[in-house]
């Protein structure tokens, strides 16, 4: 009898994976094991042959009198990494995309990677830190309780120095989720924890604190333009899935944004979606169940916003007003 193997799963969403897993995805690792295998050798050996070329140049540029330029000494030391990096790239590259393409299709969702995002009006409303370049990593898009997402993963890194001193520092690692809601409103608002100093565009907005909303114990705030007007319900509603969402994500820097009929969720995550340098064997469940966790953390986000909830006052259940049959954009 045939052995499947049961993953670690804490959303319904995955009850019949282990069955997809053994039809879909482990028959086209254990088929590119031998290539995994041949690749290894090949950027071990590639690695080795690069190390004495390391220790030559961190020698010559010791004797050179550039002893202090520290970037170009980690540069050398890195150099038989980088072979080795070099070699798997291209089965690294294919095994991610076949392993996050097939996980996402087992939700009837689509996974595409860097095609790019809801940066720029984001950008326009000073939710990020000043940056010059942007790289996006993921794209995840779908249908969850008959509500339509897309969620982006994003790096944004800034310039700093001059001359020699020049570097790249990453200022923003982490995702955005978009949704759509009910009512198309032209304003802006958004909640924060801890003050925030409306800028920018929000100058020209004339952001300010909410009027129907109370600073909350744990600290936050909702600042908003004059013509976004949220319900109480809302806002709290609002309040308490900004803090689900800390939570889940070990204390992640959560900011929630409502902008022209539509609501951004962006998150400070780790780069996620990855499937390493396939130092173990190309089936290892390590490796897939990694993935499986990632997809399962969208799923709770999306459960945080949109589970039903009893109305204080009726006693009635509801969803948050989010609009639903709205496609998402089309690729």
């Amino acid at each position: 009898m045939k052995h499947i193997h049961e993953f670690r799963k804490t959303h319904k969403a995955f009850d019949d994976f282990d069955t997809h897993y053994e039809d879909d995805i482990r028959p086209f690792l254990i088929a590119n094991e031998e290539e995994r295998k041949k690749r290894k050798w090949a950027g071990s050996i590639l690695a080795v042959l690069l190390f004495p070329v390391a220790v030559f140049l961190v020698w010559w540029l010791y004797t050179s009198g550039n002893a202090s330029n520290k970037k170009t000494y980690q540069l050398f030391w890195m150099l038989p990494l980088g072979g080795y990096w070099l070699v798997m790239y291209g089965l690294i590259k294919k095994t991610k995309l076949k392993l996050v393409g097939s996980i996402a299709q087992h939700l009837e969702w689509i996974h595409k990677p860097a095609i790019g995002g809801n940066i720029d009006r984001l950008t326009q409303l000073q939710i990020f830190p000043p940056y010059h370049n942007f790289q996006f990593e993921d794209y995840i898009a779908g249908k969850h309780k008959n509500w339509y997402f897309d969620i982006v993963e994003i790096a944004l890194r800034r310039n700093e120095g001059w001359g020699k001193n020049r570097r790249s520092v990453k200022v923003f690692q982490g995702a955005i989720l978009c949704l759509e809601t009910t009512k198309h409103f032209e304003g802006s608002a958004v909640l924060s924890r801890g003050l925030f100093e409306p800028k920018g565009l929000f100058a020209n907005t004339q952001m300010s604190k909410h009027p129907e909303f109370e600073t909350s114990k744990d600290g936050f705030h909702l600042y908003s333009s004059k013509s976004t007007v949220l319900a109480p319900l809302f806002c709290s509603r609002l309040v308490s899935a900004v803090e689900h969402l800390e939570k889940r994500f070990s204390n992640a820097n959560v900011k929630c944004i409502l902008d022209q009929g539509r609501l951004f969720i962006v998150l400070n995550t780790p780069n996620r979606y990855e499937v390493g340098l396939l130092f173990n064997k190309m089936d290892d469940p390590k490796r897939t169940q990694k993935l499986i966790s990632e997809f399962e953390d969208v799923l709770d986000m999306l459960d945080i916003l949109l589970t039903k909830r009893v109305h204080p006052e009726t006693g009635e259940s509801e969803y948050p007003k989010f609009r639903q049959n709205v496609g998402t954009k089309k690729i």
